[in-house]
């Protein structure tokens, strides 16, 4: 499968910025799970849990009807290093799960 040029022109975008983020995956989401479709789409921009992190967090919840399928969670590349804040990714997507399941 090849990727739109519309969503390769994003990513190439957001390579040379370090901005757009949350726009290149909406984009990405999009045509893997397109509106016309039983799949919705929903962004979330979810609060950093500890006072320790300032980065932003977004996350993606795609829905099959009313069911959660896939929860994309993106961090900036940089908290992929930190233990830390890979357990508080974990925390924040497992609480947003629940929230998700009840």
């Amino acid at each position: 499968m090849s990727w739109p040029a519309e969503v390769v022109c994003r990513f190439q975008l957001l390579l040379l910025s370090r901005r757009g983020l949350h726009g290149a995956y909406n984009k990405l989401l999009h045509v893997l799970f397109p509106p016309d479709t039983c799949f919705t789409v929903e962004p979330h921009y979810l609060e950093p849990s500890s006072s320790q992190s300032h980065d932003s967090i977004h996350s993606f919840d795609i829905l099959l009807g009313t069911r959660p399928v896939f929860v994309p969670e993106l961090m900036v590349p940089t908290d992929l290093t930190c233990k830390l804040s890979r357990q508080s990714a974990d925390e924040q997507i497992r609480e947003h799960l629940g929230d998700l399941a009840s």
